[in-house]
């Protein structure tokens, strides 16, 4: 296992992806893992599953946002899944912004996600970048 990205989740358990697509939950009283889903990514040269970030209304709408690098798209991919049940929904992915990364040279991809105190999800990009995206119900 490849831990990118930590996050304390609502429920007191802590969130984890891997960069190989894992997305888990701990419960940290009994130690115990649950894996969440597995996003489909392309895993060569520094690509993968990147980071997320929980929704501040996670507990209400169930939203999580990844940044990973998409079999098929020569780039990497945020998008927003739910989570029901514990199980995070492939179907119901919303792309909300796709750039271009050349995969024919290795390396230096990355990049992190959190939600600041005013609501908005924040990217830092490979290229140092930041990007600020405000997240709705209507179009995120």
């Amino acid at each position: 296992p490849q831990p990118m990205t930590t996050e304390m989740g609502p429920d007191g358990r802590l969130y984890f992806n891997e960069y190989g697509g894992l997305l888990k939950a701990i419960d940290l009283k009994t130690k115990q893992v649950k894996v969440i889903g597995k996003l489909e990514v392309f895993l060569q040269q520094e690509n993968g599953f990147l980071s997320f970030a929980l929704d501040p209304k996670f507990t209400v709408n169930g939203w999580v946002y990844c940044l990973y690098s998409p079999i098929g798209f020569d780039g990497q991919s945020i998008s927003r899944f739910t989570i029901k049940d514990d199980v995070l929904d492939l179907k119901s992915e919303k792309v909300l912004l796709r750039y271009d990364e050349q995969r024919k040279e290795c390396c230096h991809h990355g990049g992190s996600m959190l939600f600041g105190p005013d609501g908005n999800l924040y990217v830092v990009t490979d290229a140092g970048e930041v990007w600020r995206v405000t997240p709705s119900a209507a179009s995120p």
